[in-house]
């Protein structure tokens, strides 16, 4: 998992599932801003296995479910309707795996 971004980095193990997405997604801007593809590059294997660890997540749907670590919260009133599926979240994986599949190689 990739690490949380400072502040927030602890180091017992803690993770944010959703900031590596962020991540992700994050990477495709700047490819866009920089066109530096020697770092999207080097930072593919990465990415790869990134996606392979939220693999373990996804339930018949293609929807991540039961993610460990610190989960951003859906605070609305549909937080009320679902059981172990964060939408935001899987919104989010949507635009990460989008973002990536753009730009592999």
């Amino acid at each position: 998992m990739l690490p949380m971004c400072y502040p927030a980095d602890h180091y017992d193990g803690n993770y944010i599932p959703n900031w590596a997405l962020w991540f992700v997604m994050q990477l495709e801007e700047y490819n866009a801003r920089s066109g530096d593809r020697a770092t999207i590059d080097a930072l593919q294997p990465r990415v790869l296995r990134l996606f392979e660890f939220f693999r373990q997540y996804e339930n018949e749907d293609g929807l991540l479910e039961k993610l460990p670590s610190w989960v951003f919260v859906e605070w609305s009133a549909a937080a009320q309707f679902v059981q172990d599926v964060n939408y935001p979240s899987n919104m989010l994986y949507a635009g990460a795996l989008t973002a990536a599949g753009t730009h592999v190689q």
